[in-house]
């Protein structure tokens, strides 16, 4: 019986990087594994390593890699040599996960530049589909809320709620788990990020291209005065790996398996130093340990067909 096989380019930088990558794809491949997919992890030469080693942040190898890729995984959202990369994409929308808290958390999805609208509203039904089936979506202007009714038209499964951008930034900061998909412009979508700010316990996010691969990371920066100490925190890279199963690889099932491990080794208090203001902090190992400890029980737990998410 085959299997599918995935490729998957993997640009790790410098500062932290590394390790949280490798940490990342320790755990891609065991949700790989319970779900009957293998993955071909393409570790290429990429930003400041690249620079020293080969001259160029982005040397021909590397763009050829990701370019051929399945889809993209970055270590930190925050390196410079990230833009030549969404140069070489044909990207639309950028989609924002916010986790406040291990049960709660908020997808929020814009466009990226005038054209893109419709794509982005689109995905984002598909999205809140797949979800709670709830849909929020912010902008001032009138055409965006026709479009947003006009699209929505024919889901009636999804309960559509327009609220002005004031409402919405009052309820990122006092009530983020009345929301669930929001849909936005994007100068809206950049302002509700930057208003939720540290208020959330894990963030990641993406960039999805409307053909070819699209590229998947943390939030946080490279950290590089903390990089081989093994105290950097992983939760940002894998929820990365999550948004990447399921929007970069369409395996929704695996997706939600591995969400379910995280949020179950938050349950449990698994932290890193800069999720905690006193006590014992996990090392990196010992919350990707915990983490991966959690998806057999997530898998075995997760009733739902390939065929219902698909």
């Amino acid at each position: 019986m085959s299997t599918t096989a995935y490729r998957i380019a993997c640009l790790s930088g410098g500062g932290i990087g590394p390790e949280v990558m490798a940490d990342a794809t320790r755990v891609l491949r065991e949700v790989g594994r319970l779900h009957g997919f293998e993955v071909e992890e393409l570790h290429v030469p990429f930003g400041a390593e690249a620079h020293t080693s080969l001259g160029h942040p982005l040397p021909a190898q590397t763009r050829a890699a990701y370019r051929g890729a399945d889809a993209i995984l970055a270590a930190s959202r925050h390196t410079p040599a990230l833009e030549g990369v969404c140069s070489d994409l044909e990207l639309v929308a950028q989609l924002r996960r916010a986790g406040f808290t291990p049960e709660a958390d908020v997808v929020m999805l814009n466009p990226i530049a005038s054209g893109h609208e419709e794509w982005a509203i689109a995905h984002a039904f598909l999205l809140a589909h797949y979800r709670r089936g709830r849909l929020f979506s912010i902008d001032g202007d009138r055409d965006w809320r026709l479009l947003v009714e006009r699209l929505g038209a024919n889901r009636q499964e999804i309960e559509i709620e327009h609220l002005s951008v004031d409402t919405a930034r009052l309820i990122v900061t006092t009530d983020p788990s009345h929301l669930d998909v929001v849909v936005a412009g994007e100068e809206t979508a950049k302002d509700l990020a930057s208003e939720a700010g540290e208020m959330t316990l894990v963030a990641a996010e993406a960039y999805l291209a409307s053909s070819g691969p699209s590229l998947f990371g943390p939030t946080h920066r490279t950290a590089s005065r903390i990089a081989g100490l093994g105290v950097a925190n992983p939760s940002g890279v894998l929820v990365a790996v999550s948004l990447l199963l399921a929007e970069g690889l369409g395996e929704r099932v695996a997706a939600d398996t591995l969400d379910q491990a995280i949020r179950e080794a938050l349950r449990k208090g698994a932290r890193t130093a800069d999720m905690v203001k006193a006590g014992i902090a996990a090392t990196t190992r010992e919350f990707t340990e915990t983490v991966l400890a959690e998806l057999p029980r997530a898998r075995q737990g997760n009733d739902l067909s390939t065929e219902e998410l698909r």
